[in-house]
């Protein structure tokens, strides 16, 4: 309830709705926008904050396993790099555990400078004044990323690699599919959706 109450009281939903065509940007913007707002509760109702630590504790903290960093996809180490680093960086130094270790995945896929970067923009989070705000760093954040053209690229300039830099195309598993998801990385993307037979690559 201090979670969702500060959303009807800080949260511009008309932003959110217009976010909601690409759903990678959605998730995003609901991932700094959620630090944002319980920054906001804790501040002006401060008797919420031993609540809302409690609801990340059990929502993000208790339900974390280790060995699940290792056989996430791409796409989503980038976006749980995001939730956990910036949520153990801003405001909850619970989650120091495992946003280390999507940070650490994350800095294998996207390397040390590109991973500071993102970083760098995410702890603008509570310097927002707006729902409107968070959503220009969203943007900020994902120009920063690899663009689905450009893995295509590299594909294509190198075609013959083995399992240690494989194809985006490549369907195994372990070292191979740390450069198989970013090909995905456009969230929402229509070949996504094509890949895995799915009529609606939006609501995938």
């Amino acid at each position: 309830i201090a979670h969702e109450g500060s959303h009807v009281r800080n949260t511009d939903m008309g932003c959110v709705r217009d976010s909601c065509s690409t759903p990678f940007r959605k998730n995003l913007l609901n991932i700094l926008e959620d630090i944002r707002i319980e920054r906001l509760s804790m501040d002006q109702y401060p008797g919420t904050e031993p609540d809302i630590r409690y609801l990340n504790r059990k929502v993000l903290l208790e339900p974390f396993r280790p060995e699940q960093v290792d056989d996430c996809p791409a796409l989503h180490v980038i976006h749980n790099g995001i939730l956990y680093g910036g949520y153990w960086l801003l405001q909850e130094p619970q989650l120091e555990v495992p946003a280390k270790a999507y940070l650490a995945r994350m800095e294998t896929l996207l390397g040390n400078d590109l991973t500071d970067k993102k970083l760098t923009r995410e702890k603008n989070t509570l310097a927002c004044e707006s729902t409107t705000d968070v959503l220009g760093l969203v943007d900020a954040i994902i120009d920063l990323l690899p663009s689905q053209e450009d893995e295509q690229e590299d594909e294509q300039l190198q075609p013959e690699q083995g399992a240690e830099g494989a194809p985006q195309d490549s369907q195994q598993s372990g070292g191979g599919d740390q450069h198989q998801e970013p090909k995905q990385a456009g969230a929402g993307s229509d070949d996504q959706g094509k890949e895995e037979g799915q009529p609606e690559s939006k609501q995938e």
